[in-house]
């Protein structure tokens, strides 16, 4: 089996706080995976992997991209956004589109979404079954990162393709 390993990028300039942090605070809104929360400081979310957006929500405020490899990362948004129904927050991707790392994803009206709810927003990875080793970048308990740094390194198994699915 060849390892691989995917990097998922900051999508956003802000703060990173753990994913335990968000659930104890918020257990409304379990997330489970592996995974982190951004507090974004500008109103635009990027991808945080290259892929193919999965699913949207009707209300804007999550995504699901699914990279070349099968791994499923969640973009959410906020915490109970999906109560403004949409108000406040538009995407720039549909289903089935194909997204490279740092592609815009997500708008947000900052004023109007951060006096309604928070901007607390899971990056979580969907599937962690398969992942073998995943190194999130956080050893302090709450700090500030750029976009387009490694948010977390994921390493996995890649299964081998049965003979009949090998390509020659």
């Amino acid at each position: 089996m060849d390892k691989v390993t995917i990097l998922v990028q900051m999508p956003v300039n802000g703060d990173v706080i753990p994913l335990s942090e968000v659930n104890s605070l918020y257990p409304i809104e379990k997330f489970s995976g592996v995974g982190v929360a951004v507090i974004p400081d500008g109103n635009i979310i990027t991808a945080p992997i290259s892929g193919t957006i999965k699913d949207i929500a009707t209300t804007n405020h999550s995504l699901i991209i699914v990279d070349e490899n099968g791994i499923e990362v969640l973009v959410h948004l906020g915490l109970d956004t999906q109560r403004l129904k949409g108000r406040g927050i538009a995407t720039y991707v549909k289903v089935g589109e194909k997204v490279k790392k740092g592609d815009r994803i997500i708008f947000f009206d900052r004023n109007y979404v951060s006096a309604r709810t928070s901007l607390t927003t899971p990056i979580v990875v969907l599937n962690p079954g398969i992942v073998k080793d995943a190194e999130k970048n956080i050893d302090v308990r709450i700090y500030t990162m750029k976009f387009g740094h490694t948010l977390i390194a994921i390493e996995f198994e890649k299964p081998e393709l049965p003979d009949s699915q090998q390509q020659p």
